[in-house]
C-alpha cells in the first residue's frame, strides 16, 4: 500500500475515533447510579380475615384476578398488576397474625 493511502487510512481511522470518544465519553465516564425505589416493592397483605387464612394462589385469585367487589367490606379488591407467580407470600407478606 501507498504511504500516503496509509497515513489517509490512519487519519481517518483516529478521526473516526476522536468522533466515537467526543460523542460517548460523557456517559463512559459516569458511574452507574443505584436506584433504590418502592415502586417495584410488593405490597404486604391487609389485615382482612381472608388473607390471615391464605391456602394458596387460587384462593388469591378468586379476588384479584379481575378485581372483585366485596361489599360487605366496601371494597373492591385490586387485580394484580402481573404475570401469575407461584406462591404468593413467597413476595407479599401475610399479616400479622397475633
Amino acid at each position: 500500500m501507498e504511504p500516503r493511502k496509509t497515513a489517509l487510512l490512519l487519519m481517518s481511522i483516529l478521526a473516526g475515533l476522536a468522533l466515537i470518544m467526543l460523542v460517548y465519553k460523557p456517559s463512559l465516564s459516569k458511574q452507574p447510579e443505584v436506584v433504590q425505589s418502592t415502586v417495584g416493592l410488593p405490597p404486604p397483605l391487609s389485615d382482612l380475615p381472608f388473607h390471615g387464612a391464605f391456602i394458596n394462589e387460587e384462593t388469591c385469585l378468586q379476588c384479584h384476578a379481575e378485581g372483585k367487589a366485596l361489599p360487605t367490606f366496601g371494597l373492591t379488591a385490586p387485580k394484580i398488576k402481573h404475570e401469575l407467580r407461584e406462591n404468593c407470600v413467597s413476595c407479599h407478606a401475610l399479616p400479622n397474625r397475633t
